[in-house]
């Protein structure tokens, strides 16, 4: 792949309007004309702008029998289109994929449309697949922040298929990464995962805290799905722990969104701000993690504070007994009384949580780790 696709798969959306305003003014050969009109295709996907989506694809129709490239780049902006219309159809992707075979350079954008659109229509097992296939492709032709962000997709992708799994670990695993590049869009993400997984282990706190994060680091990608995903996600946590006004101030900004996903969203979260404990999802455009998202939440806490705080001291690895201890209790207090209060707490975790923290051969303790194929390339 030349350095212009590569430059323009690079961008994240602030990026691409430069990229898109820079060759305007310089646009002359066929390559940089189709890297131009590819350009404006992706910030139309990414506006859910759908009749100028529509308006760029029909134009790479009409160059699709120039290039196997332009031919490529045709299929994956209808596969795009198909995504913002909820017209997903397998065999289109199916298509793209033999496609890729003759522009290889293409194969990490091809399969990441294909994990994208494969988890709306709830075929998990393709999306996982496709998506660790896009990490492998995009990291071959040296596009390392477009293989992170494939990776961790392929992490809640695996989620979705095991959800009684916990990937803390390997999430903050991807955010030290992301840190390391500089993708603060990408490290937003994978902070709104992690307050997922906080979330579902009963340490709310810690859920609120990464949401709060993750909205943040996405505050510099307004009008995408991303920005307005963690938004929603921090507004239902913001309600469900009565953080009212916050989370009406919040959901007054969710409402400028025009994408059909979020405008569903936006009516559970209206649910939630008259007071719901449950939500019934509206019958259109709701994705299917939504749904799980805003049902089945509004619970105890399971962990409390000791509990938080003991899985965030063991995201860094297994500790030894006396460790922990000293880390939850300090070490003023004799410590067989304090031993006893460490498995009256661990017991207590493991009442409702049972595999979330096991006991290594050695004696130290850990959190459970998911066992993913990503982790033979990646760690």
């Amino acid at each position: 792949m030349n350095k212009l696709f590569k430059d323009l798969l690079a961008c994240d959306r602030n990026a691409l309007m430069n990229f898109i305003l820079d060759l305007e003014l310089r646009a002359k050969d066929e390559n940089e004309k189709l890297a131009l009109l590819y350009a404006k295709v992706l910030s139309a996907y990414f506006q859910s702008d759908i009749p100028l989506l529509e308006k760029f694809t029909s134009k790479l129709k009409s160059f699709e029998d120039i290039s196997p490239v332009h031919k490529t780049l045709y299929n994956i902006s209808l596969a795009r289109m198909d995504i913002r219309k909820f017209t997903i159809r397998s065999s289109r992707l199916e298509e793209l994929v033999q496609l890729g075979t003759k522009t290889p350079d293409w194969l990490g954008e091809i399969f990441f449309i294909c994990g994208n659109s494969y988890s709306r229509i709830e075929e998990y097992y393709k999306s996982r697949d496709a998506y660790l296939k896009s990490y492998d492709y995009y990291n071959k032709i040296g596009l390392e922040k477009k293989g992170l962000l494939a990776l961790q997709n392929y992490v809640a992708a695996d989620g979705m298929l095991h959800p009684e799994k916990r990937a803390i670990p390997e999430l903050q695993m991807i955010i030290e990464k992301a840190k390391l590049i500089r993708a603060n869009d990408i490290e937003g993400l994978v902070s709104m995962n992690l307050s997922i997984e906080y979330e579902n282990i009963g340490a709310r706190e810690a859920a609120l805290s990464y949401a709060r994060s993750a909205f943040e680091l996405l505050a510099g990608h307004k009008e995408t799905y991303q920005y307005f995903s963690a938004a929603c996600h921090l507004c239902r946590l913001l309600f469900e722990m009565k953080h009212l006004q916050e989370a009406s101030n919040l959901l007054a900004i969710i409402k400028t969104s025009r994408l059909p996903e979020i405008k569903a969203n936006i009516k559970m979260l209206e649910q939630l701000k008259d007071g719901a404990t449950s939500v019934t999802p509206p019958k259109e455009h709701v994705l299917p993690w939504w749904s799980n998202d805003f049902n089945g939440k509004c619970k105890e806490l399971k962990l409390g504070k000791l509990g938080e705080k003991l899985v965030r001291f063991l995201i860094d690895g297994a500790k030894t007994k006396k460790e922990i201890i000293i880390h939850l209790y300090g070490d003023s207090i004799e410590y067989s009384s304090l031993e006893n209060r460490f498995q009256v707490l661990l017991s207590r975790i493991r009442k409702n949580n049972r595999e979330l923290i096991v006991l290594q051969d050695d004696g130290s303790y850990s959190l459970k780790p998911m066992e993913l194929e990503f982790k033979k390339k990646v760690i």
